[in-house]
């Protein structure tokens, strides 16, 4: 009884495509929302090496009128042990002049103004460029950070300047 030209036919010959479609739309929104969630967490991931950093420009920032203060000291603070471990023996093989270190690392400089606008960019989960306004007397620059993260705590792995890597140019100057 329903044969061709029927108007059931039609109907019962759409529906299968309706169905069809309508599951190629979940699997497209399945697959949308996947991707929005991947790149959320992977900006929630660099909250944290984010957070780490402010806090560290803003405790330099905060003592910068204190003439004993050591910005590397505070960006030894915040390091993995590795890294921490060079410093210290440069510190040590420059016996109190200047080692391989001859600048302030955070501020890319040995003269340097703390009062300057300071951006901090996520370029990965666990890299993070900070940029340093231009101030009265200096250039704007950018530092990266490479950082090692566990479930709370951020320390900095290695920073990265246009001069290069730092753990690179401390091994290398500590061999010589």
């Amino acid at each position: 009884a329903h044969g061709r030209g029927h108007p059931l036919s039609e109907v019962s010959e759409v529906i299968p495509l309706l169905i069809q479609s309508e599951e190629i739309m979940k699997v497209k929104t399945m697959a949308l929302l996947g991707l929005c969630c991947l790149s959320a967490s992977v900006y929630a991931n660099s909250s944290l090496p984010i957070k780490t950093l402010q806090s560290m420009y803003q405790t330099s920032v905060n003592n910068s009128n204190n003439d004993h203060y050591d910005d590397n000291a505070l960006l030894k603070r915040h390091a993995t042990a590795e890294l921490k471990a060079l410093i210290v023996a440069d510190e040590k093989a420059s016996e109190g002049e200047v080692g391989c270190i001859d600048h302030v690392v955070m501020w890319q400089g040995q003269d340097y103004e703390h009062h300057v606008k300071l951006g901090f960019k996520a370029l990965s989960a666990n890299r993070i460029q900070v940029n340093i306004g231009k101030g009265q007397w200096s250039q704007a620059r950018n530092v990266t950070y490479q950082m090692q993260c566990s479930a709370n705590t951020c320390k900095i792995a290695d920073v990265i300047s246009q001069h290069g890597s730092l753990k690179k140019s401390l091994n290398r100057c500590l061999k010589s």
